[in-house]
């Protein structure tokens, strides 16, 4: 038994020897197709989060900045925001 472990797609040769002489039917070519990755509908995820708004890029102090946070694609969690001063 061979057993290909990849870390992307694609087609791999696969070459075999025994004591050092390479077997015969070898190289073959193996197809390897990494799965599409399973989320748990319960778990968060983030990535899906999405803000809009006029206020993501700018804001006069003492004013509202509007923006919206959509979360309906992210699951189940809590959102938390922070304001902090960059110094450009």
């Amino acid at each position: 038994m061979i057993l290909l472990c990849v870390y992307s797609s694609g087609d791999y040769y696969i070459r075999a020897y025994w004591c050092g002489v390479p077997i015969q039917l070898f190289p073959i070519i193996a197809t390897a197709a990494l799965p599409e990755p399973v989320f748990d509908p319960d778990e968060p995820r983030p990535e899906l989060v999405s803000v809009t708004g006029p206020g993501i890029s700018f804001a006069y102090c003492h004013e509202n900045a509007d923006f919206v946070i959509d979360g309906h694609e992210a699951g189940l969690g809590n959102c938390f925001a922070e304001t902090f001063r960059t110094m450009i």
